[in-house]
């Protein structure tokens, strides 16, 4: 076997090692929860509807929806996005050679196998895998466009790239860089027919973004999820500076093996931002000396990794779209690693002329990639993986055992469909007809407060207790359960700690992962009616953009 082959296998070994270590031990997390419930859609037409609630566009869904007709068991769900994962990591392998050498690939595949955030997107059930898998590819078919011109390779670009924005609205930004590189050349060098078909080529990506601007984010549209996370929440920089300061920032969560522990490390005073602001610039400087080297090497390749970056600098200031160190921006990684990767060919040429150094790297390669995975760094980039199904089942245990007929349960719009509702009966419940529904031996799942149609909004929380403890005073005693599973509800966990419930708060269970604790009637009624108590109450409400993982919490004395 060649050193190459070696190297590359080792590349594959790490990217499986990274995505499959512990993953089968947790339950969904709540984004993956939210594409359960849109793929389990009964037609395509209702996949598309539910879909509207959701921040992309719906390719992922429908080939998802179809899986959930065969198992819904969270591990094999997975397997299809690390397939997925694995895919895009040949594609950019593919595309990085077709640029310049195998070299190039191999420090670009090795890049792709190990970084936190490409781990992340293709172990988490949502669209990101199969969107880098189908870019990658379109990627591949750009550069052999651009090399021979030929019309196989127009058409196998325009048709994976026209998917992968109907995957993701970051794909619109790379076809418009992409439009931007090769058809500023033609025009250039006066090939006007070329230019022409390659425009003719966008149509359908053009057709596909009105058609999403018109459902998602235009005026009156039904989806309004993408408006309110983005514009209202500020997550889009408003200034050059902001964007500097995120690109800094985000320097570091691409590479750092756990993301999460940006923010913190921040806080931490004048000394770790020194450091962290020093990193970043050192890493900037990185990336400007290989765009030097890939603008000798190659100007056409230097001119589409700018292209990228400028369109996406310049529709975050257009307030459009994002640009921050999330997985909105995962469309990035590619462009990220190319300058680094130009820069540490020459070392991947050295080592693959020697089979002993290739097997060295290799074992350091496999051993990169094991030790953050045992460590949990993957499972806890960006706190996905958080409910173990051992913490779910024994809550659900404690729950189901003390349930008494008449008894409601409060929780969240997820929890409520899947972590009881789908958990017992596979989404034959209407998820969209936010009424009252049955749970067992006579007990109720109280409407979700949050419709998904409406999210990070102002809670309705004490209005829906009130309304349903007012219809129920007059009935049989009863209990109101509130429940939260894997992340931190804000509502409940509050309400926990009301000064009202003292030595009031019936059955109680916490463990990571799990929150169950019991209110009778007439004290909720009692609560709910306390304007004093309600108004301290609202003091302390902030909603939640970003949810943290729910820890085990003590009984409030």
């Amino acid at each position: 076997m060649r050193p190459r082959r070696v190297l590359l296998t080792a590349i594959f070994a790490a990217a499986l090692i990274a995505r499959l270590w512990g993953i089968a031990a947790y339950e969904y997390n709540g984004d993956e929860l939210q594409f359960v419930i849109i793929a389990r859609g009964q037609r395509l037409r209702e996949v598309w509807r539910r879909g509207l609630a959701e921040l992309h566009p719906p390719l992922a869904n429908f080939l998802h929806h179809y899986l959930l007709m065969i198992t819904a068991d969270v591990f094999v769900q997975r397997l299809l996005t690390v397939a997925l994962g694995l895919t895009a990591i040949a594609g950019i392998y593919r595309f990085a050679s077709l640029l310049k050498n195998a070299n190039l690939g191999l420090v670009c595949a090795g890049c792709m196998a190990i970084a936190p955030v490409a781990v992340s997107t293709s172990i988490v059930f949502r669209n990101y895998a199969l969107f880098m898998a189908l870019l990658s590819f379109a990627l591949c078919f750009f550069v052999r466009l651009q090399r021979q011109g030929k019309p196989a390779d127009l058409a196998g670009y325009a048709a994976l790239v026209l998917l992968a924005c109907a995957t993701h609205f970051s794909g619109f930004i790379v076809a418009a860089a992409c439009g931007l590189q090769l058809g500023g050349s033609l025009l250039y060098r006066r090939k006007g027919r070329a230019f022409l078909i390659f425009s003719l080529a966008h149509l359908p990506v053009m057709a596909l973004a009105v058609l999403l601007y018109v459902f998602y984010v235009g005026p009156g549209a039904i989806g309004p999820a993408w408006k309110n996370l983005f514009l209202a929440t500020g997550f889009i920089p408003k200034s050059l500076g902001e964007v500097a300061e995120r690109l800094s920032l985000g320097m570091l969560a691409y590479g750092m093996p756990l993301r999460h522990f940006v923010s913190p490390v921040w806080r931490m005073g004048r000394g770790a931002q020194v450091f962290m602001l020093a990193s970043a610039l050192l890493a900037l400087l990185l990336q400007i000396a290989g765009l030097r080297e890939m603008y000798r090497q190659s100007k056409e390749v230097c001119v589409l990794v700018l292209s990228v970056w400028g369109v996406a600098i310049l529709l975050a200031l257009a307030n459009t779209y994002s640009f921050d160190d999330t997985r909105h921006n995962y469309y990035l990684l590619p462009f990220f690693i190319l300058p680094f990767a130009y820069l540490l060919e020459p070392m991947a040429g050295a080592v693959t002329a020697s089979m002993r150094r290739a097997i060295a790297v290799s074992l350091g390669l496999l051993l990169t990639a094991t030790a953050p995975a045992a460590g949990g760094c993957y499972l806890n980039y960006d706190s996905e993986f958080v409910l173990t199904r051992r913490q779910f089942a024994d809550g659900r245990n404690f729950l189901d055992t003390h349930l008494q007929p008449g008894d409601v349960i409060v929780t969240g719009r997820i929890d409520a469909y899947f972590y009881l509702l789908y958990a017992k009966d596979y989404g034959v419940t209407p998820y969209d007809a936010y009424t009252d529904q049955p749970y067992l031996r006579d007990t109720t799942i109280l409407a979700p407060y949050n419709a998904p149609s409406l999210p990070y909004t102002d809670h309705q929380f004490r209005d829906s207790l009130l309304s349903d403890a007012a219809r129920r005073r007059s009935s049989a005693p009863a209990k109101y359960w509130f429940v939260a599973y894997g992340w931190q509800n804000t509502e409940i966990l509050n309400l926990l700690q009301c000064d009202a419930l003292n030595g009031r708060i019936g059955d109680f269970y916490s463990t990571d992962g799990a929150l169950i604790f019991s209110v009778s009637t007439p004290v909720l009624w009692n609560l709910l009616r306390d304007e004093k108590a309600w108004k301290k109450y609202d003091a302390t409400y902030t909603p939640v953009i970003y949810a943290l993982p729910l820890k085990k919490v003590s009984l409030p004395k």
